[in-house]
């Protein structure tokens, strides 16, 4: 799999910049002080979170096992777990942000992640997908798969700006809205309380 954000492209390291000052800044207006970022792979988005919002418990979840615990070799100040994101072993309202990048464009059922994240924050959720097709237009003027029509391999779920709104309004509300250009990210707010408070209280733990 591509590293981006390991990479020494100008290019791909100027838009990678630019993703996570948005993602920064969008996260920010929630001022979280517990955190989760489901899918988070090796940890870099959650780490780079961590060190600029400080909050007071940062926690990883992945499916990949063996990415789990590569993260948490990386990056021992954060804690990490295995699990899908349609199904996350957490209490509700444990967090107050969700973070799920570049996620949901993977996921057969992305209205039942996106009710599983909802679900686990006390009030924010911070998503982003690749924005068509302006994604497909770049991966082939850079010559990446040319077959598919420039479509990432294990993209299933394929998102224009109009689309993402739509799906994320039918479960939440948008608070902010950002184009980081290939991507599209927005900060959502659950419209109903959780079944269980957030915030210092919650408990993290399993359901």
């Amino acid at each position: 799999m591509y590293d981006k954000y390991g990479s020494r492209n100008p290019v791909v390291r100027a838009l990678v910049r630019s993703f996570l000052g948005a993602a920064v800044d969008l996260a920010r207006a929630g001022s979280p002080r517990r955190i989760l970022e489901a899918g988070c792979g090796e940890g870099f988005v959650l780490n780079h979170l961590r060190e600029h919002l400080r909050p007071r418990h940062a926690h990883g979840s992945d499916l990949s096992l063996p990415v789990v615990v590569q993260a948490s070799r990386r990056y021992p100040q954060m804690t990490f777990t295995a699990a899908s994101i349609c199904d996350l072993p957490f209490r509700s309202g444990a967090f107050d942000l969700v973070v799920a990048c570049e996620v949901l464009e993977h996921v057969d059922d992305p209205r039942r992640a996106l009710e599983e994240l909802l679900r686990v924050t006390s009030r924010f959720a911070l998503l982003s997908v690749p924005h068509e097709p302006w994604w497909r237009v770049l991966n082939v003027l850079r010559g990446k798969y040319l077959r598919d029509r420039g479509n990432t391999p294990g993209h299933v779920q394929h998102f224009t700006a109009a689309a993402f709104r739509g799906f994320l309004g039918a479960q939440c509300r948008v608070s902010r809205f950002a184009r980081p250009t290939p991507w599209l990210m927005a900060l959502c707010e659950r419209r109903a309380a959780p079944g269980a408070a957030g915030g210092e209280s919650a408990e993290i733990g399993e359901r």
